[in-house]
């Protein structure tokens, strides 16, 4: 493997665009904030030693498949409910999400309705910002109809308990 100075470059332009909504994903996906840290360098890793072999059109695609593989590889290995999240740190959901705010324990609890791929789906699509066809791609070519059907189910369900944490907060509220 020779990387030359400009992929060199190019390469750490990648990282600096793409590291942050990776471990933010990689969060979602549920995995430990301090076994996402690791992770995010592992896929990396694995993403610098084939980046000469990778078009540059296909690098986001290549780097989401690393990534939604360890993550499900590394959640086969802990339980979820064994994940500490902060309940203070407050995160915006933008986009389809009417840029509601969330607690990121109420996010987390919505997301554990979700199927996996119905999580993967609303992530890539609605969270890192990737197109149908990209999504496709990244979920193991997978029919882009299919990506449509978990994107849309996954956001539905992701709606309603948002919703219906936010009816609970309201009742709480009034009883007060």
């Amino acid at each position: 493997m020779t990387i030359d100075i400009q992929q060199d470059k190019d390469f750490d332009a990648f990282y600096d665009a793409h590291q942050e909504r990776v471990f933010g994903f990689l969060i979602w996906m549920g995995i430990a904030p301090n076994e996402a840290e690791e992770t995010v360098n592992d896929c990396f890793a694995a993403l610098f030693f084939c980046w000469p072999d990778v078009p540059a059109g296909k690098r986001r695609v290549y780097l989401y498949r690393i990534v939604t593989n360890e993550a499900y590889r590394r959640r086969s290995f802990t339980s979820q409910s064994s994940v500490d999240f902060p309940k203070a740190k407050q995160v915006t959901l933008v986009g389809d999400f009417g840029r509601k705010e969330a607690d990121r324990v109420v996010m987390h609890a919505a997301l554990s309705h979700l199927t996996d791929r119905e999580r993967e789906a609303v992530l890539l699509r609605y969270y890192v910002g990737c197109g149908i066809e990209e999504s496709a791609m990244i979920m193991d070519n997978i029919e882009p109809n299919s990506v449509e059907r978990y994107a849309s189910h996954g956001h539905d369900k992701l709606s309603l308990a948002l919703t219906a944490d936010e009816r609970q907060d309201d009742a709480g509220d009034r009883s007060s």
